[in-house]
């Protein structure tokens, strides 16, 4: 490092010393005037924060552990595809990204990625979009649906549109825990 690299990282240093040194006795100060600091949970800093993060996303079974309907009795055979998509779903799930409480607008979305009945693409077209929603104030609802299969349905023409119906009746029935207008 040079000599003026050195002094400028000097400079610098100093520079944040007094900022630090102020801001201390300007949080004494304060202290001094309006009696002790409340504790740590209770500051309106601790709210706006908490209030800018947005809850953890969760994955729920869309049938919320009722029979899932035109479905044979098979073992869960979902595997990974490629590029971050899901293949042989049949077992649904919706995954719920709400957004933060200060962001929040009561909008929701359900997103069903696409994958041309051959899997679910869950990556690009499910947690991305969702991500992007949920960061502009709308609660986004990724469905993992049934693929169409003889082995795994009844009824093949009709699973996927099944999921789909469930997953707006599934959000609904949690529009006031979510906060979502209904």
């Amino acid at each position: 490092m040079t000599r003026e690299g050195d002094r400028l990282d000097k400079t610098h240093k100093l520079s944040w010393a007094a900022c630090m040194l102020l801001a201390l006795n300007l949080g004494m100060l304060h202290s001094q005037q309006n009696g002790p600091a409340k504790p740590p949970g209770e500051s309106k800093f601790t709210a706006v924060v908490a209030n800018a993060i947005p809850p953890k996303t969760e994955t729920i079974p869309l049938y919320e552990g009722a029979p899932i309907p035109n479905s044979k009795p098979t073992p869960d055979q979902e595997s990974p595809g490629m590029w971050g998509s899901v293949e042989h779903v049949t077992r649904p799930t919706i995954q719920v990204y709400l957004p933060a409480k200060a962001k929040a607008t009561g909008a929701s979305v359900l997103v069903f990625p696409g994958g041309g009945y051959s899997g679910v693409s869950v990556t690009m077209e499910g947690a991305a979009m969702a991500s992007f929603l949920q960061d502009h104030g709308i609660a986004a609802f990724i469905v993992k649906y049934r693929l169409p299969s003889d082995s795994t349905m009844e009824d093949k023409s009709i699973g996927p549109l099944q999921d789909a119906q469930q997953a707006l009746l599934l959000v609904r029935e949690h529009a006031k825990e979510w906060h979502l207008d209904p």
